[in-house]
C-alpha cells in the first residue's frame, strides 16, 4: 500500500499559509490561479484561497497528489465559514 495523507481545507487562508498547509501534507500544488483582482506582487501575497480542487477531504489520497488553488483579494469571492 502507498503512503497516504489528507487534503487540508485551505479555503479562506492566505496564499503562503495555504501553500505551507498543502506542503505539510506532502501534497503538490498543481495550479495557482489568481483572479483579475490580483494585480501585483503585494496583491499575490495578500491573496486568499476562494476555491481549491480537489476539496478538503478525510478520504486518504496518495502522497504527492496534486491540489489546485484559486486566489483572490476580492472579499466578495471568499466564502464565509
Amino acid at each position: 500500500t502507498e503512503a497516504s495523507t489528507f487534503i487540508p481545507d485551505v479555503v479562506g487562508k492566505r496564499y503562503l499559509t495555504a501553500v505551507d498547509a498543502v506542503h505539510k501534507q506532502s501534497l503538490n500544488i498543481r495550479i495557482f490561479r489568481f483572479d483579475e483582482s490580483v494585480r501585483n506582487y503585494d496583491d499575490s501575497l495578500n491573496a486568499v484561497v476562494y476555491r481549491q480542487s480537489p476539496d478538503a477531504s478525510k478520504i486518504p489520497v496518495n502522497l504527492g497528489s496534486d491540489v489546485s488553488l484559486y486566489l483572490t483579494v476580492n472579499p466578495e469571492r471568499i466564502p464565509s465559514r
